[in-house]
């Protein structure tokens, strides 16, 4: 059984990475690990967000939109995502890695009002409204867009509906088409 990690005390800004690695910083999690370099902090919490997500999206009908905030809705609906959540996390858990981490994580922070999966929830749920309720946007893969024609990740997969800056020669150029007739072409010189 992993041990207690308390939520850390944050005065005058929020949990991030930094403060919940500090948080895990103990002996049970630096050999699991490796100090935090072998599996990181970052990694871990956006699997975990990957996860969540889901969870919280097909509840999120079941959420009293009279409860402003998430800890303040029903135990019984909260319990209810938080099983579906570790059940997900254990399904996918071979007993090393990530998921094996992730869930020691979420058993460590049980027994004070689970508080990363507390944590964690609102923000999901904030970023599901702005998005309309949609899925995530895609993941981009860097390294798979600069292999291809173009290096720039503006122009990789998943960016094919985003505006892209234009250079000065894009500028130049892009204010006139040029006629396909090229006896039509004038120049200053010889109107």
């Amino acid at each position: 059984m992993p041990p207690k990690v308390s939520r850390p005390r944050v005065t005058g800004g929020h949990l991030n990475t930094k403060l919940l690695e500090a948080a895990f910083d103990i002996q049970y999690y630096r050999e699991r690990t490796g100090s935090w370099k072998d599996i990181k902090m970052g990694p871990a919490l956006g699997i975990l967000r990957e996860n969540l997500e889901p969870v919280l999206v097909a509840f999120r009908t079941k959420l009293d939109p009279n409860v402003r905030l998430f800890r303040y809705q029903r135990d019984s609906l909260l319990n209810d995502i938080y099983r579906e959540l570790v059940d997900g996390i254990q399904k996918k858990n071979t007993g090393t890695g990530y998921y094996s981490v992730i869930a020691d994580m979420l058993r460590s922070t049980e027994e004070e009002e689970r508080w990363i999966f507390m944590w964690l929830a609102p923000t999901i749920l904030k970023n599901v409204a702005r998005r309309g309720g949609g899925p995530p946007p895609p993941r981009i893969n860097y390294a798979a867009s600069a292999a291809g024609p173009s290096t720039s990740p503006s122009q990789g997969p998943g960016f094919e509906n985003r505006r892209t800056a234009l250079t000065i020669h894009d500028l130049i150029h892009a204010t006139t088409e040029p006629d396909p007739d090229p006896e039509n072409v004038t120049h200053p010189s010889n109107p």
